[in-house]
């Protein structure tokens, strides 16, 4: 027969184990919340066709909580870009022994999952994954910076976009009148290149390697063709 002294032992030991359950939860929220955080930093760094990808919601990564506090990461991607990738990479051998060289290998397939476990701190799968996007993305960038001779933009670039033109243009050339030239400029960048190639252009600019690898090979000639029809010369 219980007495009340057993039914005071087992109330109390039950209220001690319903509070202890949050705190219990809690590491594997942590562990979630701490591989989000590192991994959402590595994604931001990659170029920006993969970053367009992820505003247009072609590219997916969800991480979520598995038993024992390890985690799983799903990413999924535009089979476009992987077509895209091996497309080039199985004309350009040269440029696929590279990569194989250099420990890069691009996914095998539209969706991948990494389990992460709880007490892995460096998983390697998710090193090899994270490098392959980073090769993937920025080919794919510097393959659609490329601009085909006649091509036209029906898209209105961002007020930002003209600003940010605008400014360059001021700081490198110079006119008779700076003004109109820099928007005969603009003019003539944005009736050709629609905005977010012009965000891989800007990001390439910025890419010390970008020169040797001709990527911004097409813009520089239609750029050149643009400062000698505004009359632009460099300062």
């Amino acid at each position: 027969m219980m007495t009340m002294r057993h039914f005071f032992f087992r109330w109390l030991l039950a209220l001690l184990l319903a509070a202890a359950m949050p705190a219990l939860a809690e590491p594997c929220d942590a562990v979630l919340q701490r591989w989000q955080t590192q991994e959402n930093a590595v994604l931001a760094e990659l170029a920006p066709v993969f970053q367009q990808g992820r505003e247009d919601g072609t590219i997916q990564v969800e991480l979520r909580s598995l038993p024992d506090c390890a985690t799983e990461l799903r990413l999924q991607l535009p089979a476009s870009d992987l077509q895209q990738t091996r497309q080039y990479l199985e004309q350009n051998p040269a440029k696929r022994i590279l990569m194989s060289a250099q420990g890069y290998a691009i996914p095998e397939q539209a969706e991948s999952v990494v389990t992460i476990a709880a007490n892995d701190a460096h998983p390697a799968e998710l090193k090899a994954l994270n490098q392959g996007l980073e090769f993937m993305y920025q080919l794919l960038t510097q393959l659609r910076a490329h601009i085909p001779d006649g091509q036209q933009n029906q898209q209105a670039w961002p007020l930002s976009l003209q600003q940010s033109q605008l400014h360059a243009c001021r700081q490198a050339w110079q006119a008779t009148d700076l003004t109109s030239a820099c928007q005969c400029r603009l003019q003539q960048l944005s009736a050709s290149i629609p905005p977010r190639q012009m965000a891989l252009i800007t990001y390439l600019q910025q890419q010390p390697y970008a020169t040797a690898t001709g990527a911004l090979s097409s813009f520089n000639t239609l750029s050149q063709s643009i400062l000698h029809s505004c009359q632009l010369q460099p300062r």
